[in-house]
């Protein structure tokens, strides 16, 4: 392990580290600059071969299966840079996820859990927050069938980060305020700022401590709950977002509602 002299978040390798550091531009001397931009490159170069591969052996399945479709829609820049719809998995064996201490939507009895890792700058994560979600919630969540457990992963860079932690900031304070928070930002078109920050909490939650709230975000103080969900994501192999599992599998497409409520249904039914 590799930790970050900026902040002292622990990585795998040296390259993910200095990817790692576009989270801390204003505090990188040149050499380093020029080690972020080459790392970040080759992360993407990374990701873009696995997508590659994982085509083509989705289209040798589909020869062998007879037309039995194993979907798996991979894109690049979703909102920016390095971000790539988390469609890794699907289909394979359940992964334990600790999802202790994490904010839940929905009731905690729910036989179905459903855990997205997101990115706010992250385009499909935005599809995904503002009409699948949506969805979700109507169907299975407000019936106590699913709960929902959302990880922060940022990975598009310091407002991502920023964003993380403001919203961490939010659930330190209210449970519900944060996923109303969440959904608020997702929407939000204005500044990633605090100011823009403290504009959609105080249209987007009620009863919170707006100043204690305001000087949690502006301090950064909840940025070691945002390291311990990027962990997470990390070590179930997250690179990309959205990332969606249910019951401990990943889904292939996670815009795709009808095949995630299929997978959900086969769950409850199961």
């Amino acid at each position: 392990m590799t930790e970050c002299e900026f902040c002292g978040e622990e990585f795998d390798t040296d390259t993910e580290l200095q990817a790692h550091w576009r989270e801390h531009e204003d505090e990188l001397n040149s050499h380093q600059e020029e080690k972020a931009k080459k790392a970040e490159r080759e992360l993407q170069q990374q990701k873009e071969d696995k997508m590659a591969k994982r085509k083509r052996y989705g289209g040798y399945g589909l020869a062998a299966l007879g037309g039995l479709a194993v979907v798996g829609l991979l894109f690049s820049q979703a909102g920016g840079p390095g971000a790539v719809l988390g469609a890794l998995g699907g289909g394979s064996a359940d992964t334990q996820i600790n999802t202790t201490g994490q904010p839940v939507l929905g009731s905690s009895d729910a036989e179905v859990t459903v855990v997205a890792f997101e990115d706010y700058k992250c385009g499909y994560c935005k599809q995904f927050s503002n009409g699948v979600k949506p969805q979700l919630t109507q169907d299975y969540i407000d019936s106590g069938d699913v709960k929902f457990v959302m990880y922060n992963f940022p990975i598009l860079g310091q407002q991502s980060t920023d964003a993380a932690i403001s919203s961490e900031c939010v659930a330190k304070q209210s449970e519900e305020g944060f996923y109303n928070y969440s959904s608020a930002l997702f929407k939000h078109t204005g500044s990633f700022n605090t100011e823009g920050f403290m504009e959609v909490a105080r249209s987007s939650t009620d009863g919170l401590d707006y100043g204690q709230l305001e000087t949690c975000i502006a301090n950064g103080n909840s940025r070691g709950e945002v390291t311990t969900d990027r962990r997470e994501g990390r070590s179930l192999g997250v690179s990309g977002t959205p990332a969606v599992y249910i019951n401990g599998q990943q889904v292939s497409n996670p815009l795709d509602y009808p095949s995630l409520k299929a997978r959900i249904e086969s769950e409850i039914s199961g």
